[in-house]
């Protein structure tokens, strides 16, 4: 692997992103406008994920996939370094190689179809946020680990990381975009987080409800246990 390579990113970045992608087709790279490095998107059917990589290289748009022990291994690899976002994935003809990681994935390559998410983007933007919220929790556990990634990934410790914080911005058509103040090249749009019924009313419990008579009905005293008489 002396040529060089068609893609170069990071592999931190890389790894957050993969936590939103399809099992079966990877993360989407492609180049960034005005050629500032490489633009990582993911996606599943709950939610889309973006994220700016500056330093890096992409000659073409494509999907990469590689395998779980690649990736794992990719990650000790970051762990261990003393900068780890200076820790890069390469791919020079469709085989992925890792800084300090001696494995190689064959096959890793394979092109990408065309593609609307920044349209799609852009139309959840410069939206207000209506309404309350309602997101599958399997999915904010989500957010929230890549909220402490992203953290490490901008060079925070595991303080930080802990109090990661995350922003829940405006959208359209039930959809939410939400944004990492620690690392602001990144952000998800959660796809349907609101019920077509659901206007943000939110209705005060029965048991918030004045009884009639009181529950509690002291009469001007004071409670037995309060110790007090009047």
């Amino acid at each position: 692997m002396t040529d060089a390579p068609d893609f170069r990113f990071r592999a931190d970045l890389f790894r957050i992103a993969c936590r939103f992608a399809s099992m079966a087709d990877g993360v989407r790279i492609e180049p960034a406008p005005r050629g500032e490095g490489a633009i990582l998107t993911a996606w599943t059917d709950l939610a889309a994920f973006a994220i700016l990589d500056v330093g890096a290289r992409c000659a073409r748009a494509a999907m990469i996939r590689v395998p779980h022990e690649f990736l794992d291994a990719t990650h000790r690899a970051v762990r261990a370094a003393q900068q780890g976002e200076a820790v890069c994935m390469s791919i020079v003809s469709g085989v992925a190689m890792c800084d300090g990681v001696g494995l190689r994935a064959e096959n890793c390559v394979r092109e990408a179809e065309p593609d609307n998410w920044r349209a799609w983007a852009r139309r959840n933007g410069n939206a207000p946020l209506v309404g309350s919220l309602s997101i599958r929790r399997d999915l904010l556990a989500t957010i929230g680990d890549a909220a402490q990634m992203l953290v490490r990934a901008g060079g925070g410790g595991g303080f930080d990381a802990e109090r990661a914080p995350i922003r829940f911005a405006g959208g359209v058509e039930g959809a939410v975009a939400v944004e990492f103040p620690a690392f602001r090249d990144a952000f998800v749009i959660v796809r349907d987080a609101q019920s077509d019924d659901d206007h943000g009313k939110w209705k005060t419990p029965a048991w918030l409800e004045d009884a009639r008579p009181p529950a509690l009905d002291f009469k001007g005293r004071a409670p037995p246990e309060a110790g007090l008489r009047l």
